[in-house]
């Protein structure tokens, strides 16, 4: 699956999801003269996350955050098919509350 600019992608940081659209893409050589594609991301309510980093920053000296993600890092969300199953869920996790309530 190829990722290009304004798709949606997604990454996953210590059990944060984090969403966001690609802005960017680059390819850029690594070891042994291999070549890695690279993305910049504008990254979506993402409070806790860069929280996140700035607790990690003060606690190491040392800033993790990324301006740049290879494109192992990130997976293309499939927009239509995810707001799908979340609408499921929602709907069966509301049917399972309701169902709660009669029985109190």
């Amino acid at each position: 699956m190829t990722i290009k600019i304004g798709d949606i992608v997604r990454n996953k940081y210590h059990g944060l999801e984090r969403f966001g659209v690609v802005v960017e893409t680059f390819k850029k050589s690594g070891r042994a003269n291999r070549d890695w594609f690279f993305l910049k991301v504008d990254w979506i309510n993402d409070e806790i996350y860069k929280k996140s980093m700035t607790r990690r920053k003060k606690l190491t000296n040392i800033d993790y955050s990324l301006s740049e993600y290879r494109i192992d890092q990130v997976q293309k969300v499939d927009v239509e098919r995810t707001i799908e199953t979340l609408e499921k869920c929602k709907s069966i996790a509301n049917k399972i509350c309701n169902e709660i309530q009669i029985l109190r």
